[in-house]
């Protein structure tokens, strides 16, 4: 863990919040903020690197989802356009994944925003997880702020929330064989993960689902990161007509 990772930590450790409390954007962010002026105060770095981890912290701002830690709409972009640059030029397979939970809203209205917000980070977590466990030989390093992208020596995997309850898997190296089972792994890691609150009941988790859909990229329909994800998204609200939402089974997406 790098001295600034040891700093945030410790400054995590001291904070005495509710369990089942989730922060605010604002307090997200004041906290990073904190941290690195305690690594500035503490560790005393040289004038270029306290620049550097101050654009740094600025670029992560600009790019990353600060409740789950995740790309946001931005940086998925970003990252989605260089992923599709690369498989254009080297000719690999590039799969993504487009995942929406089924009657979020009702949730919120039911349960209230926090519950609301605890299930989106839940959601971020089962996603990291799938990850992680979708190659052996993966490595993500959660030292890090942002823990949103798993290597290996043949593929790599980014996830973000660009918005809402909305997630999407970038799958450099992966074609749709690869998507299925990453599809399915997440379908079976996120009920898990769902927050347990005194208001929840413990039928919950029965009755939550989620709808996958998924794209493998064409460089004769995709010519940008736009219609790419039109594709993947088409896909999921294809699924939620075909299976409907009230249907809680795990699901492997068909071909």
């Amino acid at each position: 863990m790098s001295d600034l990772g040891q700093v945030e930590s410790e400054r995590t450790e001291r904070r005495a919040q509710p369990q089942l409390e989730s922060p605010t954007i604002y307090q997200v962010t004041l906290e990073r903020a904190m941290s690195i002026m305690d690594y500035l105060t503490e560790m005393k770095p040289s004038k270029q690197e306290g620049i550097e981890l101050i654009q740094n912290a600025l670029l992560d701002f600009a790019v990353i989802d600060t409740r789950t830690k995740l790309l946001n709409l931005v940086g998925l972009h970003y990252e989605l356009n260089e992923a599709m640059l690369r498989a254009h030029t080297k000719n690999q397979p590039l799969s993504i994944l487009v995942l929406d939970a089924d009657r979020f809203k009702s949730i919120n209205d039911t349960y209230g925003h926090r519950v609301g917000d605890l299930i989106i980070q839940a959601i971020a977590e089962a996603i990291k997880d799938a990850m992680r466990e979708s190659d052996a030989a993966a490595h993500v390093n959660l030292s890090e702020p942002v823990a949103s992208t798993v290597r290996s020596d043949s593929k790599e995997e980014t996830a973000a929330r660009p918005g809402g309850d909305e997630f999407v898997v970038i799958m450099a190296g992966s074609g749709p064989e690869g998507a299925q089972k990453l599809s399915a792994r997440i379908q079976e890691t996120v009920i898990p993960h769902l927050p347990k609150a005194p208001d929840v009941p413990e039928s919950f988790a029965k009755d939550f689902s989620m709808t996958i859909g998924m794209a493998t990229y064409d460089t004769r329909i995709d010519s940008d990161t736009h219609k790419f994800l039109e594709r993947a998204d088409f896909d999921m609200m294809e699924r939620k007509k075909v299976r409907g939402v009230s249907r809680t089974q795990v699901e492997t997406p068909k071909t």
